[in-house]
């Protein structure tokens, strides 16, 4: 298990939850989640990915705190 899976679960539910509700359509949006350990850090679901056929492996999380607009994707 990875140190963020908690809040790439969360992220992922959410996603499927959305496209069954009818808020989201085919692979538009991303669902994304601060998580609790650090403002600047991220969950996110990738783009252009059909939500019922991700997997947590599949959402990533970045860490946005580079003051030059960079990121990096820690998992």
């Amino acid at each position: 298990m990875g140190e963020f899976d908690e809040q790439k679960i969360i992220v992922l539910e959410a996603a499927k939850r959305f496209l069954e509700s009818g808020l989201t359509v085919g692979t538009s949006g991303n669902i994304s989640l601060r998580t609790s350990k650090k403002a600047e850090i991220m969950a996110i679901t990738p783009s252009s990915r059909n939500y019922n056929e991700l997997t947590i492996d599949d959402i990533i999380v970045v860490d946005f705190s580079d003051e030059n607009d960079k990121f990096e994707v820690i998992e």
